[in-house]
């Protein structure tokens, strides 16, 4: 049974399911460019689902997981074996799978986080009927993604810096080298239009125009405030931070 839970579980990671023309990339861990975890277990390909990259399906989920949780927990009061709420739990733990295959550490930080913070707040509360059913939700999840993590241990690893994988692993080295010097470009073409920004979504065109001669990818950084702040000047990313605290 566990050997049929790993067989699927990587199919959905690695299978082509013929969704092109929505939008489905054709992959292959082999490839440049391509988004994987090195480790000495081989190359394994990040979960794209439909998106760009796999951080983007990543916070697409952590935020989608938030949403079903706070469903389930308006409805604490209902039968949790209505026909809604089992197809909404069955959609979760889905969402937890595919939310481990993008191997995205801010989204699995982002939902840690979501969850640490509903769960106070229940406490706060004094709601434990939710607090009881949130916390059954994910032992299930948990004892569902077992296998899962069996079969992913050694890139779990990797991506946990265990044994100094951030320096010893070229793949992880090279992707914070390319981070940092990227951070460093957008701080430098945020001084250079801070008023007004290089325009909205033009990030990438702007960096190919200032530096040529960039050795990297021409991509947005992966902080977003700064690339906020690159695009839209520094009154956006005002508006941006007020936007992500205000709430």
């Amino acid at each position: 049974m566990v050997q049929a839970a790993v067989a699927v579980t990587q199919w959905l990671a690695q299978a082509d399911v013929g969704l092109q023309r929505f939008g489905e990339y054709e992959l292959d861990p082999a490839w440049n460019g391509v988004s994987i975890v090195w480790s000495q277990a081989g190359r394994s390909l990040r979960a794209y689902g439909l998106t760009d990259h796999p951080n983007i399906l990543g916070g697409v989920l952590a935020f989608a997981l938030i949403l079903l949780l706070a469903w389930l927990a308006a409805r604490e009061d209902e039968p949790r074996h209505a026909p809604a709420a089992v197809t909404v739990q069955g959609v979760f733990l889905l969402g937890l799978a595919g939310l481990l295959l993008t191997f995205s550490r801010s989204a699995w930080l982002a939902f840690a986080a979501a969850t640490a913070l509903a769960a106070g707040l229940a406490v706060y509360a004094h709601r434990r009927r939710m607090l009881a059913g949130g916390v059954g939700l994910l032992l299930a999840g948990a004892i569902m993604l077992t296998p899962l993590v069996w079969r992913s241990l050694p890139y779990l690893g990797v991506r946990f810096n265990l044994n100094g994988s951030f320096e010893q692993v070229p793949y992880e080295k090279g992707s914070l080298g390319e981070r940092a010097v990227l951070n460093q470009v957008a701080n430098q073409l945020f001084v250079e239009n801070g008023l007004i920004g290089v325009g909205l979504g033009a990030f990438p065109v702007a960096l190919r125009v200032a530096r040529p001669d960039y050795p990297f990818t021409f991509q947005p950084p992966h902080l977003v405030i700064l690339e906020a702040a690159a695009e839209t000047g520094v009154f956006g990313a005002l508006f941006y931070a007020l936007a992500m605290s205000l709430p």
